[in-house]
C-alpha cells in the first residue's frame, strides 16, 4: 500500500507539471487562441480573398506547408487531403475588401497541432502569402492590397 501511494503521489507531482504536459502527446502543443481578419478597402487589388487556416498535426505535413507558397496551397489542397487525410484540418474565409472577416471555430483537436498556417490567395502571383502562427496566441491578419501583415499577440 504505502508503494502504490508513493507512486500515485510521483503521477500527481508529474502531471502538475507544465513542462511535463508540454511533452505529452495529449496536451497542447501550441498557444494559438484567436485570429481576427481585416481587410482592407483596397485588399488584393479590390478583389475579395480567400483565407485558410491551416492546422498540421503531423510532422511531415509540417515541413511541406513551410515550404509552399500560397498560390500552390490552393491548387493543391485536395492532393494534400489525399495524402495526409488526418494530417490537417482547415478553417476558411472569403473576405471582402473593407470588411472583417467573421468569427469561426477551431477544429477540436487544433490545441493539438505541431505548425498552424495562414494561406491567402492573392490574385497577383508574385508573393508567398503565408505566415506561420502557431507560437502567437492572439493575432490580427491585416489583408493589405498586395501584402498580409500580421500584428502579434494584439489582445
Amino acid at each position: 500500500m504505502k508503494y502504490f501511494l508513493r507512486i500515485l503521489f510521483i503521477i500527481l507531482i508529474l502531471t502538475s507539471c507544465s513542462s511535463i504536459k508540454s511533452t505529452v502527446y495529449f496536451w497542447e502543443k501550441n498557444s494559438f487562441e484567436s485570429i481576427k481578419i481585416i481587410a482592407a478597402p483596397n485588399a488584393n487589388l479590390n478583389t475579395a480573398i480567400a483565407v485558410d487556416l491551416v492546422f498540421a498535426y503531423d510532422k511531415e505535413m509540417v515541413g511541406e506547408l513551410e515550404k509552399i507558397n500560397a498560390r500552390n496551397w490552393f491548387k493543391g489542397k485536395a492532393s494534400y487531403r489525399l495524402n495526409f487525410p488526418t494530417g490537417f484540418d482547415v478553417v476558411s474565409w472569403e473576405v471582402i475588401p473593407g470588411q472583417n472577416a467573421p468569427q469561426k471555430p477551431f477544429p477540436e483537436n487544433s490545441k493539438r497541432a505541431l505548425g498552424i498556417f495562414i494561406f491567402a490567395n492573392y490574385a497577383i502571383p508574385d508573393g508567398v502569402y503565408r505566415a506561420r502562427v502557431d507560437k502567437l496566441k492572439y493575432i490580427e491578419l491585416l489583408l493589405g492590397e498586395i501584402e498580409i501583415n500580421i500584428v502579434k499577440d494584439s489582445k
